[in-house]
């Protein structure tokens, strides 16, 4: 899977419990890097930050979408307003994970994402 967060802690953490739950990580910290590794590699899902510097979560979303790619993307934020939730599925978001990261809603999302692949 792709992890996509540009806070080397939040990354460190949400690459931890990833990994405990089986996955294999590739960390990037901005939506450039991110369209840059989903051009490069296959992923299963990504896990993408919204705030992140140059082209943020949602504008890497959109160019991903646009360029055909059918990954499921799901957001990273602490911004889950119902018109910040329909913003995300409107750049072509899959689902959204809210901040501060929960380890048993990570692992149940992970664990969805890994058997619909």
């Amino acid at each position: 899977m792709l992890l996509a967060e540009d806070n080397p802690v939040n990354a460190l953490l949400a690459s931890a419990l990833l990994k405990r739950e089986g996955c294999v990580v590739d960390k990037v910290a901005d939506g450039k890097e991110a369209l840059e590794a989903l051009g490069r590699a296959r992923y299963d899902f990504v896990l993408m930050d919204m705030r992140m510097p140059g082209l943020n979560g949602l504008e890497a979303a959109r160019h991903y979408r646009a360029a055909g790619g059918r990954t499921p993307i799901v957001a990273l934020t602490a911004n889950a307003m119902a018109h910040q939730v329909a913003e995300y599925a409107e750049a072509g978001m899959d689902d959204f994970l809210p901040k501060p990261l929960d380890i048993k809603t990570l692992a149940e999302r992970v664990k969805q994402e890994l058997h619909a692949a």
